[in-house]
């Protein structure tokens, strides 16, 4: 008889597509070797390394990451140095620059989002994971 391979638990999931998702953000965001914090502009440097990131530049949420329906939403997240993302937030400075970068209506459609109950299947995190690699 021979053995099923165990699936990845939700959690191991849902920390990959994390690690995924902040490697899309900070490539998407960043100029070559550096990138700028979207809400202090303060310049950070950014390296390739076996295919990663690797920089103190961070990938900060304006709806914060507890709210799942926005949690991978490329719109909610900017790259930002660490002190803007956690010692702070910034998020006065944050909502100007993504009304600035996206439009006006985008920060009533984020606000309304947070709201929405998501529960994601196995198929859904797999899918994201996939799609932002």
């Amino acid at each position: 008889m021979k053995k099923r391979k165990k699936l990845p638990s939700m959690r191991s999931l849902e920390k990959k597509l994390d690690d995924v998702f902040s490697q899309f953000i900070k490539r998407r965001e960043s100029m070559g070797h550096y990138a700028l914090c979207f809400t202090c502009n303060k310049r950070m440097s950014v390296e390739l390394v076996n295919g990663r990131i690797k920089s103190e530049a961070q990938c900060g949420h304006f709806v914060k990451r507890q709210h799942r329906s926005l949690r991978w939403e490329p719109l909610n997240a900017q790259i930002q140095c660490p002190r803007c993302n956690m010692y702070g937030g910034a998020q006065d400075e944050f909502a100007a620059r993504i009304v600035d970068k996206y439009g006006a209506g985008i920060l009533s459609w984020l606000l309304i989002r947070k709201h929405e109950t998501v529960r994601h299947t196995r198929a859904d995190l797999e899918k994201m994971i996939d799609t932002f690699k």
